[in-house]
């Protein structure tokens, strides 16, 4: 992960009156988008409820084609295995557990709580590959887009608006 302040969302730049056209990416391709397919019949209970709501926030921002369906699976596994570690969590109830030895008892974390910080750091990466966090939505870009400008343009510092 590169080093330095994350990512600045360009709606704000906007606000902020400091968006500079010059470093925006008006080449980047633009694969026609389309819709991501239902869940997959191998995926287990979790990923599947995972796949219907990753699938709702990005189908809406157009921002999947064809191709990208490999990428939005590991994403979704990803997320699944989140949930399943929780659920598992939950039906423990506790983060915790005590093993005896000869030197006595000891507390330890429970492997799910291992497994949850390790997708949620590869989930926090893959969900911004699909735009779904503020900072990294300005870095994917919009299949097939229509032309229609940044509602907020009309905000900006020199803007059209009043």
């Amino acid at each position: 992960m590169p080093g330095g302040r994350p990512r600045k969302p360009r709606a704000l730049k906007l606000v902020q009156g400091t968006d500079r056209p010059d470093r925006e990416n008006k080449r980047a391709p633009a694969p026609p988008s389309a819709p991501l397919p239902p869940p997959q019949k191998d995926l287990n209970p979790h990923e599947k409820r995972a796949w219907r709501e990753l699938a709702a926030l990005v189908d809406p921002l157009r921002v999947a084609a064809p191709a990208d369906v490999v990428a939005f699976r590991h994403l979704v596994y990803c997320l699944g295995q989140v949930e399943q570690a929780r659920a598992a969590l939950r039906k423990a109830g506790s983060q915790t557990f005590e093993t005896v030895s000869e030197g006595g008892v000891s507390v330890k974390k429970r492997p799910e709580v291992e497994i949850i910080a390790t997708f949620e750091k590869i989930l926090d990466a893959k969900l911004g590959r699909f735009g779904l966090t503020p900072a990294e939505r300005e870095k994917v870009t919009k299949a097939g887009d229509d032309g229609v400008g940044d509602p907020l343009d009309e905000f900006a510092v020199g803007g059209t608006g009043a």
